[in-house]
C-alpha cells in the first residue's frame, strides 16, 4: 500500500518578512528518509507557497530534511518524523529568516580619532560590519556623513559599495571626505543602509 506526504513550509516570523522580497518559501528541498538506513524515497521541492507533496510511498515511518534552505532562510537542521499511511500526511515546518544586521564604527583614517582633531579636509574611516547575509549573495552598502544636532546629509559624503558575501558575516570599509571648517562645533555621525537588490534589508541610522 503506497500514501502520500505534504509539507507545508511557514516563515517562524512574519513581522520580519511579510511583504519582503528578500524572502521566498519557495525552492526549499527536503528529502524523504528511512530513519534508519537513511534510503532516500524521493525529493520535495516547495513552491511559491511554501508548499510540496510527493505520492506512492509505501507505508511507514519516515523522516523529512531539509538539504537546500529557500532565499532569506536558515537551513532547517531538524528532522521531522512522518508515517505514510491510508491518510494523507501533512508536515508543517515552521522557517527561521536569517535577519540581517550592520554595525559601524567611524574614526578619523589618520589618526583613529572619533572626534576630528586636524584642520580642513579629512578623511572619515567608516568600518561596517555585517551579519545574517547569505553567502554567496550580492549586496549593496550605501553610507553618508549626518550632522547629528540636525539631521541634515554633510554635502559631498554619500557613498556606496557593492560586495558579494563569502561567508555569512564580515567587515567593509567605506571612506568619506570632510571639510572641518565647514562643520566646525558639530558632530558628525555615519548612516548606512544595506541592500539587496533594490530592497533596504539592514539600516543603521543612531
Amino acid at each position: 500500500d503506497f500514501g502520500r506526504v505534504e509539507l507545508v513550509k511557514k516563515s517562524s516570523d512574519e513581522s520580519v518578512t511579510s511583504g519582503s522580497t528578500y524572502y521566498s518559501l519557495e525552492n526549499a528541498v527536503y528529502e524523504l528518509r528511512s530513519p534508519e538506513s537513511g534510503k532516500v524515497y524521493g525529493t520535495l521541492n516547495t513552491d511559491s507557497s511554501g508548499v510540496a507533496s510527493i505520492d506512492n510511498i509505501p507505508y511507514g515511518e519516515y523522516v523529512l530534511k531539509e538539504i537546500k534552505a529557500p532565499e532569506g532562510y536558515e537551513l532547517d537542521e531538524s528532522e521531522h518524523p512522518v508515517t505514510v499511511s491510508a491518510e494523507s500526511q501533512t508536515v508543517t515546518v515552521m522557517e527561521k529568516p536569517r535577519v540581517p544586521d550592520i554595525v559601524t564604527y567611524a574614526a578619523q583614517k589618520e589618526t583613529g580619532d572619533k572626534s576630528p582633531v586636524a584642520e580642513g579636509t579629512i578623511v572619515i574611516t567608516d568600518m561596517v560590519k555585517y551579519s545574517g547575509v547569505e553567502q554567496g549573495k550580492s549586496y549593496r552598502i550605501t553610507g553618508r556623513l549626518m550632522d547629528k544636532s540636525t539631521g541634515e546629509e554633510v554635502p559631498g559624503t554619500a557613498g556606496e559599495m557593492e560586495f558579494t558575501a563569502d561567508e555569512a558575516s564580515g567587515t567593509l570599509e567605506m571612506e568619506y571626505s570632510l571639510d572641518t571648517a565647514a562643520m566646525a562645533g558639530k558632530t558628525v555621525v555615519a548612516f548606512e543602509k544595506l541592500y539587496c537588490g533594490d530592497e533596504v534589508i539592514a539600516v543603521h541610522e543612531d
